[in-house]
Parts: structure tokens; C-alpha cells; sequence
């Protein structure tokens, strides 16, 4: 469910109430930390949503770790590729997680082009925050399909 920003948002409230339970002398700072979190994918959200209309129904085939990102955006993602096969797409979507080949395989047959997406933050790596990644992800899809 990282994948999706407005769930993301939902996790991260629920998620500060259980700390500030565990730990009620910090309650302020996850409540400040909760606040601005929130507040920056409210507005990414908002920042993508606007600029990705192109995205909105647009069929792809994509893999399971690319599903929740790609429902968010409005596209139509068929995830299972043998339901594919009798189906129309734009473009094949891999988040960069297990292997591709089967993915990429599908888009060789079809002429489709091939988005490889992050799978979500990571500090070693070039998307280091989730507005990195959402921005990353969105933007490789803007600019493929």
C-alpha cells in the first residue's frame, strides 16, 4: 500500500496515534512530525494529480508491486499478463522489484514501451523520500505513455 499516497496519509495518522500511546512524552513531536508529513503529501498529491490527467485511463499492464501507484493515477491496470494477452495497453509498468522478464517479454511482442518504476524510497538509492518517489514514478510515466 506504500504505492499509494492518500492510503500512505491514512497509515501515517493511524500510525502516529499508536506511538503516541506507546510513547505519550514524545506525543508532540509525532504529532508535529505526523503534521508535516501529511501536510507534504497533501499537497504532492494535489501537485500530482493535476499534472497526470494525460495518465487517466489509460490501460497498461503492470506487475503487483506497481498496482496500488497506478490505480491511484487512474490508470486501468490489468496486473496478471495471461489477462493481458486478450487485452488492449499503453505500456508495461515494473516497479523495480523480482524479475522483469515476463514483463518485458509482453511489451517485446506487443511493440509496447516499458516504464520501470522505483519501488519506493530507499536512502541508498537516488529516491531517497516518498516525495521523491511519487515524484519519480509519476514523472517516468508522464513521460512514457
Amino acid at each position: 500500500v506504500h504505492a499509494d499516497p492518500k492510503r500512505l496519509r491514512a497509515i501515517a495518522g493511524q500510525t502516529t496515534a499508536r506511538l503516541i500511546q506507546i510513547d505519550a512524552a514524545s506525543a508532540d513531536v509525532y504529532r508535529a512530525n505526523a503534521k508535516r508529513f501529511i501536510g507534504d503529501l497533501g499537497m504532492l498529491i494535489a501537485e500530482i494529480e493535476r499534472d497526470a490527467t494525460g495518465l487517466k485511463g489509460q490501460p497498461v499492464v503492470g506487475d503487483v508491486y506497481s498496482a496500488y501507484l497506478l490505480d491511484w493515477l487512474g490508470l486501468q491496470v490489468t496486473t496478471s499478463i495471461e489477462i493481458a494477452a486478450g487485452r488492449e495497453a499503453s505500456g508495461v509498468v515494473h516497479a523495480n522489484m523480482g524479475d522483469p522478464s515476463a514483463h518485458v517479454a509482453f511489451a517485446s511482442k506487443r511493440d509496447l514501451p516499458v516504464v520501470v518504476i522505483p519501488f519506493g524510497p530507499d536512502r541508498s538509492g537516488p529516491v531517497k523520500s516518498y516525495i521523491d518517489y511519487f515524484r519519480t514514478a509519476a514523472s517516468s510515466l508522464m513521460s512514457t505513455l
